[in-house]
């Protein structure tokens, strides 16, 4: 479900009370320790029909990097709700039931965690809900008005300096990519910043018809998968990366497989980590 600061965040969707019960998994690669979480069992409020888990994503704090938190996302057709959980108390925090007022669901899996809030797009509509895990405030955020979120075209994430930032893929295979400022009046709007053709993708898979998925923008670089079947019956699977800042396009894994991605990037190892929490150091000597 996500990647961030070194742990990996995995759900167990299986629900089988006589076996176990759904949970979500913290797990650390580098070390294989894993923290088993039990989800929360007191978010549905009643038997509703269009009750989902939505998603759940890492909160990671640079003060405190052996701590973490988890915050699930949970809605039916109108309302939406948090829990967020504490890897200090060991314990969640269930929070009310906010109406969204929206003509559909909210996207299964799309959520995006940018500078401590959640961005949630509406399947099939141009707009998305922002949830600050700090406040618990959830706000309504209209798109441009050529996004429409379908499939796997769309995600919300950082550019390079921590900016928040869109990314939509139209059907001519290319990429568009807005920024968020303010105008004159001092109302927030969706700056419009790049549009990159996607050529050399078509290229490198050899013009096998597949769909393109944005899977994750982070730190100014654009994440992308596509999937084909091959004339012999088999999948196929390229993933990218984008750099948004010189628009090099990078190959990073290619393989006959079918199956989700995200990008991971190591923790510092904590014999580079002060105690401040800082992973600098100063060295003393001659000039």
């Amino acid at each position: 479900m996500d990647c961030r600061d070194g742990y990996i965040l995995l759900w167990n969707k299986l629900d089988r009370p006589s076996v176990d019960k759904p949970s979500v998994a913290v797990v650390n690669p580098m070390t294989w320790a894993v923290d088993i979480i039990p989800l929360p069992g007191n978010v549905k409020a009643g038997k509703r029909r269009n009750f989902a888990f939505l998603g759940f994503h890492l909160l990671c704090s640079d003060e405190k990097p052996s701590s973490f938190g988890v915050v699930c996302v949970c809605g039916d057709k109108l309302r939406v709700r948090l829990a967020v959980f504490s890897s200090e108390t060991w314990d969640w925090v269930v929070h009310p039931w906010v109406e969204i007022y929206g003509r559909k669901n909210l996207k299964f899996g799309s959520g995006t965690l940018v500078d401590g809030s959640v961005y949630w797009p509406f399947h099939g509509e141009g707009r998305m809900i922002r949830i600050d895990t700090a406040t618990m405030d959830i706000t309504s955020v209209d798109l441009p008005p050529q996004v429409t979120v379908e499939g796997c075209n769309f995600m919300a994430g950082e550019t390079k300096d921590a900016q928040l930032c869109i990314v939509y893929a139209s059907d001519d295979f290319a990429l568009h990519v807005w920024t968020r400022g303010v105008d004159g009046d001092g109302i927030e709007i969706w700056v419009p910043q790049k549009t990159i053709g996607l050529s050399e993708i078509d290229r490198i898979t050899m013009d096998l018809e597949g769909d393109l998925e944005v899977v994750q923008v982070r730190s100014g670089c654009v994440y992308l998968s596509t999937t084909c079947m091959t004339p012999v019956g088999t999948f196929r699977c390229w993933f990218f990366s984008l750099s948004l800042e010189t628009m090099e396009l990078e190959l990073l894994v290619e393989g006959c497989f079918d199956g989700g991605a995200c990008p991971y990037i190591m923790a510092w190892p904590p014999c580079l980590v002060g105690d401040d929490g800082s992973i600098g150091h100063e060295v003393e000597g001659s000039q």
